[in-house]
């Protein structure tokens, strides 16, 4: 009678006779060469995928339109229309009195001015070569000897708004985005911004620009005045152009010309919660929002 391993055997459709020597059974189950190509075709995949690759200079391969069309002649445009018209102004106005004063100053030093232990003796106009030292050496005078053109002195938020003009200029203008002589780390600048912090410090003392003009907030008052007296009305068109205008600038914070003008009805949602209807507004790029 067969032994149970010989039943199994001939259950599964393998021949006793062919186990009767070791040597048969090992060269029997021998591993051949597998063919990778016929394994993934049976699996639905093609084996071109992993052999080539598609020419990315092919136009038909890439004519779905998935893609924008090649911009790279107007990325420079792009960049430069990121920055709001009235900071490229404060940028060019911070230039410009430095230039002017610059000029004014290169044109009263003489000869017997010039000290020998001076760093720099003639200002720069032309800040593409200039190095930090100079910087360093002209921006502690500047501080001080800069003036309005009717010769008073710059209030301190003005001489700040001088200096983040100039560093801009170092930036945007000139690729040089290591400058920034307001970074207390950077010790390249530091006795500018000890001349600087000297300088706040004097035109405190003399009440240069310290007195606040802002204007005067409505009150409820002033709101109903409004009301009553027709200029803001829902009966009327200009009077509901007034008061979507005023609760715009009330309710929503909108300053500007540009944000109204803007406007789209996108920008509000309608919804009520818990607590009741609401409305939801969703502001753009502004002065005050950039999308940074």
């Amino acid at each position: 009678m067969a032994n149970f391993s010989d039943q199994f055997l001939e259950h599964v459709g393998i021949a006793t006779d062919e186990f009767h020597s070791p040597t048969h059974f090992l060269t029997s189950f021998k591993l051949e060469p597998v063919d990778d190509a016929a394994l993934l075709e049976h699996d639905g995949i093609s084996a071109d995928m992993f052999c080539s690759q598609p020419d990315p200079f092919d136009k038909q391969t890439h004519s779905s339109g998935r893609f924008a069309a090649p911009i790279s002649a107007a990325i420079e445009k792009k960049v430069q229309a990121r920055i709001p018209k009235k900071t490229k102004a404060a940028t060019r106005w911070g230039k410009t009195v430095w230039d002017c004063w610059a000029l004014s100053r290169n044109s009263q030093r003489t000869v017997g001015d010039i000290n020998p232990q001076d760093q720099c003796h003639v200002v720069p106009t032309s800040l593409q070569t200039t190095t930090a030292a100079e910087m360093n050496f002209w921006l502690s005078r500047f501080v001080f000897e800069v003036r309005r053109v009717d010769g008073e002195p710059y209030p301190a938020s003005s001489v700040y708004g001088i200096i983040c003009g100039l560093i801009r200029h170092f930036r945007e203008e000139l690729g040089s985005h290591d400058v920034n002589f307001l970074d207390k780390k950077d010790i390249r600048f530091a006795e500018y911004r000890k001349a600087m912090t000297a300088r706040m410090k004097e035109l405190k003392a003399e009440g240069v620009g310290f007195e606040k003009r802002q204007a005067d907030p409505l009150t409820m008052e002033d709101e109903d005045k409004l009301w009553t007296s027709g200029t803001i009305s829902t009966h009327t068109s200009m009077g509901l152009s007034h008061g979507v205008f005023f609760y715009n600038c009330k309710v929503f914070g909108l300053r500007g010309m540009d944000e109204h003008r803007r406007l789209q009805v996108e920008q509000y949602k309608f919804g009520s919660d818990v607590s009741g209807r609401y409305i939801q507004y969703t502001g753009r790029i502004s002065k005050n929002v950039q999308g940074d």
